[in-house]
């Protein structure tokens, strides 16, 4: 893999924003400055999966688009080589139904649940089965 491919953490974005008016359409343009939304053809070159790939994913729903209009980005994490992307997509999958939006503010939002942390943080250090009860408890809210 080239170094122009490798996966880079994104920066944490500097706008902080009160849970109640947690909008990811308002927070599009500065997520995908921050490099924490990819574009598919970016996501397409860090990943190293083909546009196939990504489209069967996209309809086993192991994966998800945020929109913001007719524009689609994929969330960074999901090119991001230290988490397990079959533990991503288990999660995504039980997220079911739920727009994007709500799936990215499902994994990138601190829960009692998981001790403080975001579901990203839990996957990263092995706490798949409370990530995943913690998804199917979000998903029927």
């Amino acid at each position: 893999m080239s170094s122009s491919n490798q996966y880079v953490p994104a920066p944490k974005i500097a706008k902080q924003v009160p849970p109640a008016s947690f909008n990811v359409r308002d927070l599009i343009p500065d997520l995908v400055q921050a490099g924490e939304l990819l574009s598919p053809e970016s996501f397409l070159a860090r990943s190293g999966w083909t546009g196939h790939v990504l489209r069967r994913a996209l309809a086993a729903r192991r994966i998800f688009f945020v929109d913001s209009g007719s524009l689609h980005y994929v969330p960074s994490f999901y090119a991001d080589p230290t988490l397990n992307r079959r533990h991503l997509g288990s999660v995504t999958k039980l997220l079911g139904d739920l727009p994007g939006g709500s799936k990215w503010r499902f994994f990138t939002t601190p829960k009692g649940s998981l001790s403080r942390q975001t579901p990203i943080q839990a996957v990263r250090r092995g706490q798949w089965a409370t990530v995943k009860v913690a998804a199917a408890g979000f998903a029927e809210r």
